[in-house]
């Protein structure tokens, strides 16, 4: 997966419920407006590209590093917004040691930003281990959901009309990716260069003596490799002279 692509995630904007200003009139700074019980949502895409051929299916990707940074806007110049109980669902295949069982994050109350990092996006089990790539590359695609109240303040004297809409808007975005790990199935091929081992060189001389005869029970054959990877491998073994003929 070395070549794999940054992976960039767009911006996602979820929007709470509207509320419409009642009169026409000055409004002196402090002037709080509450947007209550808001459940809105809106839909996160992530797209890794140019995913290794040997990538048969993948199970979990882990990022290098892929933060979160959200913040909460008003609509209207001239005023904040402020939360109370707002709680933001993520998509399942999203996890973080800052979200619950859930894959819910909930915002002190009065915060209007907040950031999280996310440890491992797991891909559905469409196959044996995972999701199989579709043209080297793999796609996720579900909402992130907002429920909770806000207030609206103005912070200066403000000239509203009746009919006026009041939102909050909740800005995500994420930090650009890159793949550290990847787990699934992977079918890379190994051809690793071995040079033969031979032991008759290492024999004693008594054993390698022409009148010598060896027999040998139950042979044992102890190979090592040193990044761990297993594949087949053949085993020749040659007589050490005429007279052990049979001796493996």
């Amino acid at each position: 997966i070395n070549n794999t692509e940054p992976v960039t995630i767009n911006p996602v904007s979820v929007k709470s419920q509207k509320i419409e200003v009642q009169e026409t009139g000055t409004y002196p700074p402090n002037k709080t407006f509450t947007i209550n019980e808001s459940n809105t949502s809106s839909v996160l895409d992530i797209n890794i590209k140019n995913i290794d051929d040997a990538v048969k299916e993948v199970a979990t990707v882990i990022p290098d590093k892929l933060e979160v940074n959200g913040s909460f806007l008003s609509n209207l110049p001239g005023t904040k917004i402020t939360t109370q109980g707002v709680i933001i669902t993520f998509p399942n295949f999203i996890y973080s040691h800052q979200l619950n069982s859930k894959h819910q994050y909930q915002l002190e109350n009065g915060k209007s930003s907040f950031s999280l990092d996310i440890d491992s996006i797991v891909f559905p089990k469409t196959g044996k281990f995972g999701e199989t790539p579709s043209n080297k590359a793999l796609s996720l695609s579900d909402n992130i959901s907002m429920t909770g109240a806000f207030n609206c303040t103005t912070t200066q004297q403000l000239f509203l009309k009746q009919g006026d809409v009041i939102y909050s808007e909740l800005a995500l975005t994420f930090s650009p990716m890159q793949v550290k790990t990847l787990s699934g199935l992977i079918n890379k091929d190994v051809s690793p260069e071995i040079d033969p081992i031979q032991i008759s060189n290492d024999l004693p001389d008594f054993l390698q003596d022409q009148s010598v005869k060896l027999e040998v029970s139950n042979p044992t054959l102890k190979l090592w490799t040193k990044n761990g990877i297993q594949w087949p491998f053949a085993l020749l073994f040659v007589r050490l002279s005429q007279a052990m003929q049979g001796c493996c």
